[in-house]
C-alpha cells in the first residue's frame, strides 16, 4: 500500500500495511450525505459510529465538510466511537471538540474507542461525595 490509503480489502487488524496511516479525505462537499459515522467537531480525534461496522469494513466518516475514509479494525456497534487519527496510551481523547479522557493504551485508527482503552474524566466523580 504504497499510496498510505487504508484498503478495506484487509481485515487483519495486524497487517503491518496498515500501522500508522492516516485517514484519507475522500471529498469537500459541505453537504451532510449518508455516513457510517460521524464526527462532531475538528478537533475530534474519534468519532460516533451511526450504523455498525464489521471488523475490515471501510467505514466512511462524515465531518459536516469532508468525508475521511478508514477501515473498522474491529467490530464497532452503532452509538460506540472509532478512532479517526492515532492516539498514543497517555494522549487525550477529543469528542464534541473537548476532551472526554486519556487513552490507557495505543489506539490505532479504526479502533474502537471505550471504557476498555480510554479512563474517562468522570470516572467515579461521585464515589468521593458523602451524605
Amino acid at each position: 500500500m504504497a499510496s498510505g490509503r487504508l484498503d478495506s480489502r484487509s481485515s487483519s487488524t495486524n497487517d503491518p500495511d496498515r500501522v500508522g496511516l492516516q485517514p484519507e479525505i475522500v471529498g469537500t462537499r459541505g453537504r451532510m450525505t449518508a455516513a457510517s459515522a460521524i464526527r462532531l467537531a475538528a478537533k475530534d480525534n474519534v468519532a460516533t459510529m451511526v450504523s455498525a461496522a464489521e471488523d475490515g469494513q471501510a467505514v466512511t466518516i462524515n465531518t459536516g465538510t469532508d468525508r475521511l475514509l478508514i477501515n473498522a479494525a474491529e467490530k464497532i456497534p452503532f452509538g460506540f466511537k472509532i478512532a479517526i487519527a492515532e492516539i498514543s496510551a497517555g494522549e487525550q481523547i477529543y469528542k464534541y471538540g473537548a476532551s472526554i479522557g486519556q487513552a490507557t493504551a495505543d489506539i490505532a485508527v479504526g479502533t474502537l474507542v471505550h471504557v476498555h482503552n480510554l479512563a474517562g474524566l468522570r470516572a467515579g466523580g461521585d464515589t468521593g461525595r458523602t451524605g
